[in-house]
């Protein structure tokens, strides 16, 4: 023992003297010292550095271990805890926790320096727990932040875990204590401890075009998916295990595999699990919504409308086809219309209604259309249609209200630049369709006027001597605006997973917008 202090002694006055000499870790692990020992010759910002982490976070480590007197945290008689073996395991399946898998690679645990990798698992552990609270992407950016500390992190709290709950558990307590967070996470982490995260991509044809094909192909990527374990499965079980599949990918449920259960099954799970990741770390950042406000998720169809912290009533919608997709945005609605005016947006009337009027000029009568130029209302027999072009459309279309205007009786507004708005349509059997993605951009909204009349009912009810009454005004058959006495906070969002039940559903990307942020994700 006393050899080994004073080999100490001659290692810390030569480094002393000969600053810009350090120590390898190779020649630190064959000292004869303690492990405080070695660890306090090992810690500085040059070894820190080579093996992976960050120059902000340097001083954190250091202090971290000082405070330790230089003890390790996860090696006792040079041999890992129990602790440290179960989150070694942790950090080798980020996915489950809705991380990158590549997010921390550079640091690597299992080396020949026990001290190296003593430090490299605290770091590890610090920056996943850093990602749980602050997300991997910058705010509403692709950008992956760098693997970093929090200033005001304090390490020792992170690193203490209670033996009577699940330290993975744990870990995800460490990130929002958002409930609809917490929902989110313990279901992706439950569906990633249940099915395999397969990389395999298909090809799968709907059985109506190639029956024996599409079962065969159908149950390899239900095995290779981890939902059967025997490819040998009978008729009744196999069918059961699409329901399955539907279920928890929000389609329709009947065992069938049809276009839009064939397009989900040839999507790889590492595709759907990137996805949900990407969902959870928006919501790391999200801002908490009001108690009172609409949203509208565009991949699920659903407007939901929430007062008082409680859902009071949801509604089916149809949003913007891939060629005219609806915006993500946030606004107030103001008021509801009755009876409303449709303003014929530009691209519409020279793309669209144009080429009808080419050949039948009776076409603006029989659709209830006006024709304006500089707000002054023209005569449509006047005008030789058949010189219009497309590029130069000089004129403004007004639908008048009725049962034939494409905005249907009813439009909930809100101000913003896209002109989109939630609204009625005469065409109610859309509604029934599994994939909604049909209209020009803006969002229709299945029994519209039961959500006007909660939105109303709920606007007046401290008002005295209320006498607005939804259906008089209706009977009416007049252009109507009813001005809201408190605005209402509307999300239009785009999030292609969602918990529900305790269970992870993924629905279809079906603006394709999360593929960028699937690559960023793959590659970091």
């Amino acid at each position: 023992m006393l050899k080994a202090g004073f080999i100490f002694i001659l290692i810390f006055l030569f480094y002393a003297c000969e600053e810009e000499v350090k120590p390898t870790v190779e020649t630190i692990e064959k000292l004869e010292l303690t492990f405080p020992k070695k660890m306090e010759l090992f810690l500085d910002k040059p070894h820190l550095l080579h093996i992976g982490i960050t120059e902000t976070a340097v001083p954190y480590f250091i202090k971290y271990y000082k405070e330790r007197e230089f003890k390790p945290r996860w090696v006792e008689d040079s041999s890992w805890t129990k602790e440290a073996i179960i989150l070694k395991s942790i950090l080798n399946n980020k996915a489950q926790f809705g991380l990158p898998e590549k997010r921390y690679d550079f640091l690597t645990i299992d080396t020949n320096s026990i001290i190296e990798s003593e430090v490299a698992l605290t770091a590890k552990l610090t920056f996943l727990i850093n990602d749980l609270k602050k997300g991997v992407f910058l705010k509403d950016t692709s950008l992956i932040r760098p693997c970093t500390i929090d200033t005001l992190f304090h390490i020792d709290s992170l690193a203490n875990f209670n033996k009577n709950e699940p330290i993975a558990h744990q870990i995800i307590k460490k990130g929002p204590t958002d409930t609809n967070y917490l929902n989110f996470a313990f279901a992706l982490y439950d569906f990633t401890k249940k099915y395999p995260i397969d990389t395999t991509t298909y090809q799968i044809e709907p059985e109506k075009i190639d029956t024996i094909n599409s079962l065969l192909e159908t149950k390899k990527a239900l095995f290779s998916k981890g939902y059967i374990q025997d490819m040998k499965i009978d008729s009744l079980n196999f069918r059961k295990t699409i329901e399955t599949f539907q279920y928890q990918n929000n389609l329709v449920i009947d065992g069938k595999i049809g276009y839009n259960t064939a397009r989900m099954l040839n999507e790889s799970s590492s595709n759907k699990i990137a996805r949900a990741g990407i969902v959870l770390d928006k919501l790391r950042t999200k801002e908490k919504y009001d108690s009172t406000y609409i949203r509208i998720n565009l991949p699920e169809y659903m407007l939901r409308y929430t007062y008082d912290d409680t859902i009071i009533s949801q509604h089916r919608v149809i949003i913007g086809s891939t060629k005219t997709p609806t915006p993500t945005l946030r606004s107030e609605i103001k008021k509801i219309v009755l009876y409303p005016y449709w303003y014929v947006p530009y691209s519409i009337s020279s793309k669209e209604i144009l080429p009808h009027l080419q050949k039948d000029t009776a076409y603006l009568r029989k659709h209830n259309y006006k024709v304006f130029k500089r707000k002054e209302e023209v005569d449509a027999s006047s005008i030789n249609w058949k010189k219009i072009k497309a590029n130069n459309f000089p004129f403004n279309l007004r639908q008048d209200f009725g049962p034939s205007n494409s905005l249907g009786l009813l439009k909930v507004y809100f101000y913003n630049p896209f002109w989109v708005y939630v609204h009625d349509t005469p065409n109610k059997k859309l509604f029934n369709l599994e994939r909604r993605a049909m209209s020009h951009g803006c969002i229709r909204c299945d029994s519209v006027q039961n959500l006007a009349k909660k939105i109303i009912t709920k606007d007046r009810q401290f008002i005295e001597e209320n006498t607005l009454n939804l259906d008089t005004l209706f009977f009416r058959k007049e252009n109507t605006s009813i001005s809201l006495e408190k605005k209402i906070p509307i999300y239009i969002e785009y999030e292609t997973v969602l918990a529900k039940e305790k269970q992870i559903i993924f629905l279809e990307d079906v603006y394709k917008r999360e593929e960028e942020f699937i690559k960023v994700w793959k590659e970091n």
